[in-house]
């Protein structure tokens, strides 16, 4: 790039890099952040407010603000509900010389909206809050009550100190571009030699013949539409591969060897078993339980328990439905479930056997 345009380039940087933060300094003084603050009386129960200005589009929340008392813990009669007891409603004026009150928001729409009443979506414009509180806040009279109409700021801040930092940088930038180019141009002036020529009066021309390549074939080919969409439909596949979340759904089943069960070597005498039979009974330690009645029955047997852990035997003829109703119900309570399979049931019983 030639020095003339190195040093155009970084002068018009360091000139944005100066008034970028100036500009937005200057705007964000304009903002009304906090349009309504001043001291008001509660004994008239009703509050109106001077037109005022707001020039942002945020939301705005609307308060007052007392000074602290031990009260707010102890009194009920004088306690500050800034949100229950009070009731406040915006209007919007419009019009020139014959002015409009246009209701904008109230605290009465907001409960039946399901919100809390704390504020209210402002755009630019003029606007004007009537309060109106209970004969008994007239009690807060003596903690310096104070109306405010206030946005939040942190974002225009958080964004202030960002557009600094990038300008920082790039004044660093058109600095440095701006002395290359200075820097090449003094070189260039000082320091350039013309090489030698054998006919100086000769105007220098290009006496080779350009090349002519033929012209780039068009993508419509099979193969060039299988590597093109080929990569399209891989990058679709890594996007949603990595937007589904996989989430495990059933039930957590550890398959282990029939000897590491540890039935017989359980430090508990007296252990939790259910049995599900053909019938679609369930038995709990042997006695016969409903079906509905079986998560209540589990968990008054478990509470005499240490360990949580529940033995689940079922009959070949029985329902596999019934048997998971069974296991939902035990890992619901939270306890373990060991299933005792048809199959450990017969190594048991041959081991056990003379």
């Amino acid at each position: 790039m030639p020095a003339k345009t190195l040093a155009k380039v970084g002068l018009i940087a360091v000139a944005l890099a100066l008034l970028l933060p100036w500009s937005y300094g200057y705007w964000l003084e304009t903002r009304r952040f906090v349009p309504v603050d001043k001291p008001v009386s509660l004994e008239a129960g009703k509050i109106q407010t001077e037109q005022f200005q707001i020039n942002l589009r945020e939301d705005y929340n609307v308060q007052i603000d007392v000074d602290y008392s031990a009260d707010d813990w102890t009194r009920e009669d004088c306690a500050f509900r800034w949100w229950k007891d009070f009731d406040w409603t915006v209007y919007r004026l419009s019009g020139g010389t014959t002015k409009s009150r246009e209701p904008w928001a109230s605290s009465a729409e907001m409960l039946e909206g399901g919100w809390i009443p704390i504020g209210f979506r402002g755009k630019p414009g003029k606007y004007e809050l009537e309060w109106r509180g209970p004969a008994s806040s007239a009690c807060l009279n003596a903690r310096h009550p104070r109306l405010h109409v206030y946005t939040s700021s942190s974002d225009y801040a958080q964004f202030n100190a960002f557009l600094q930092s990038a300008c920082i940088f790039l004044a660093g930038t058109g600095i440095l571009l701006l002395l290359r180019g200075i820097g090449g141009g003094v070189f260039g002036c000082f320091f350039s030699e013309q090489p030698p020529r054998m006919f100086p009066e000769m105007v220098v021309q290009n006496v080779i013949r350009l090349q002519q390549h033929r012209p780039m074939p068009l993508i419509c080919d099979i193969s060039n539409f299988r590597v093109a969409w080929g990569g399209v439909l891989f990058i679709f596949f890594a996007v949603f591969s990595m937007m589904t979340p996989l989430t495990p759904r059933g039930f957590l089943i550890n398959f282990r060897e029939p000897k590491v069960v540890g039935v017989e070597k359980s430090p508990w005498t007296e252990t939790v078993s259910v049995f599900v039979d053909a019938q679609r009974r369930f038995l709990l330690n042997g006695q016969h339980v409903k079906a509905e009645d079986l998560r209540a029955k589990l968990q008054e047997a478990l509470g005499r328990q240490m360990v949580w852990m529940v033995y689940l035997e079922a009959d070949n003829d029985c329902a596999f439905m019934d048997v998971m109703d069974a296991m939902d119900a035990i890992q619901g309570l939270g306890a373990r479930v060991i299933w005792i399979t048809p199959k450990t049931r017969e190594e048991w019983s041959r081991r056990s056997a003379p």
